[in-house]
């Protein structure tokens, strides 16, 4: 008998809920309906006084109704069938900053008038999105060279092959403004490249300003920052970039530029090529490259040079023997990759 009765006036209690949630959900029907309405003319200027449009939201703060209105370019509009009661009200335009106002809004059967109100924006704080973008070191980066500050130069496989070069050092001094060579131990593979005014040197004690990055690693000795162009085999390079200027993400001396490398994979390089050269002073030349990848997203590539040269000096000979290995696999946006580099030197340079 005790659970009836509970459950009776669970019920009870639940319809009685009900019946309120839903006298005050008409309520601004039920005023409307019988006429007990008022209205109010809003007004919308900027801080000159100029009419603009703004979008209106009018909160009843007893009972919750809500109207939303939206106030053309005339800045005049009159918000009528209102029920009576104090009202939060809330305007919003683009550039401006927000206006809250309460307003007394009254019946017709009170007062004959609509309440005149009054709205003047004010001009809101102007913000601003700056995305700061760096050159990086690393291949690959989404910043073009047009979308650099400073006159970034990039050279291809394609100019590096045409060239006819013997080394790195002597395609810039070809290809790049502001690059020149001092051959000052009469070697190709151990000259002083300067770029504008600052110098990359195998020599130690030479005063380095340029970084040298290889695929992202950077490549000036520990000791001193000298640069042996020797170890970098010139047929492997797929792109070159010379970015001028100081800028500490490169790291340190990096006062003139930085140069960044980045080589050829299995996928965009693949089958094989063999080159074989001679010059004066004994000098003989061979290059042997191979590339490949399979469906899979596995790609290789492998290549060797040899530089051979007596010397245009006595007693100065150049003996350079070069490999240079990558493995990798790709899919989708990951990539894992494996780059080996030996070489086994003897260069001879007299000065």
């Amino acid at each position: 008998m005790k659970n009836r009765i509970l459950t009776v006036l669970l019920v009870v209690g639940a319809l009685q809920i009900c019946v309120v949630d839903w006298a005050y959900a008409g309520q601004g029907q039920a005023t409307a309906a019988r006429g007990d309405t008022g209205s109010i003319r809003l007004r919308v200027t900027d801080p000159a006084g100029a009419r603009v449009a703004a979008r209106v939201r009018l909160l009843n703060v007893a009972t919750g109704y809500e109207r939303r209105v939206q106030v053309e370019e005339s800045g005049e509009l009159l918000v009528e069938g209102l029920p009576p009661g104090r009202y939060r009200l809330f305007a919003e335009r683009q550039g401006f900053s927000g206006q809250v106002v309460l307003v007394e809004v009254r019946s017709r059967l009170q007062v004959a008038d609509p309440v005149i109100l009054p709205i003047v924006f004010q001009v809101g704080r102007l913000t601003f999105d700056v995305e700061v973008v760096a050159s990086a070191p690393l291949p690959g980066g989404e910043l073009e060279s047009w979308e650099s500050a400073p006159p970034v130069s990039v050279s291809g496989q394609e100019e590096i092959r045409a060239s006819q070069s013997l080394s790195l050092a002597d395609f810039l001094d070809r290809r790049l403004g502001g690059v020149n060579l001092n051959e000052i131990q009469g070697n190709p593979y151990q000259a002083d490249l300067n770029y504008r005014g600052y110098t990359a040197s195998p020599l130690l004690g030479t005063p380095q300003g340029i970084s040298v990055y290889f695929d992202g690693v950077r490549i000036n000795q520990p000791f001193g920052d000298i640069v042996s162009w020797d170890l970098i085999p010139q047929q492997v390079i797929a792109e070159v970039s010379m970015l001028p200027g100081s800028n500490p993400m490169f790291g340190l001396n990096t006062l003139g530029g930085a140069l960044v490398i980045r080589t050829k994979d299995g996928q965009n390089n693949p089958g094989t090529a063999v080159g074989i050269g001679g010059g004066s002073f004994g000098r003989l030349t061979g290059d042997l490259e191979h590339g490949g990848s399979t469906r899979s997203g596995f790609h290789w590539y492998l290549a060797s040079s040899l530089f051979f040269e007596n010397g245009w000096r006595t007693d100065s000979p150049s003996n350079i023997r070069q490999f240079f290995g990558k493995l990798g696999w790709q899919r989708g946006r990951t990539t894992i990759g494996l780059t080996l580099g030996y070489a086994n030197n003897a260069m001879i340079g007299n000065g």
